[in-house]
């Protein structure tokens, strides 16, 4: 899957995505995976020139909460695909 970072990707906000579970000594995660580019034709940042193969794969992905996650696809105008790809690149650098 990559390099991973468990933290937040979204801008100036410090959280943790992934509970280490002591009972059952496992990971939980607790973010969600958004889509940089629009799983479907018709989602938040659509591009039907964007390879369907390249959709669902890592670098196509940004974990956020659930909130941001939300959000991020609520104002997709304002949360544009270069937008998604910058932050996920200063995290990534950060991490």
């Amino acid at each position: 899957m990559g390099v991973q970072h468990h933290d937040v990707a979204f801008r100036n906000v410090v959280g943790i995505l992934l509970l280490n579970l002591k009972r059952t000594a496992g990971k939980k995660q607790i973010g969600k995976i958004a889509h940089i580019v629009a799983h479907s034709d018709s989602g938040p940042r659509a591009d039907s020139s964007y390879p369907k193969e390249k959709r669902d794969t890592y670098e196509n992905w940004i974990l956020l909460c659930g909130i941001h996650h939300d959000l991020v696809d609520a104002l997709d105008s304002d949360y544009t695909v270069t937008d998604l790809r910058e932050m996920k690149r200063k995290h990534m650098r950060l991490g």
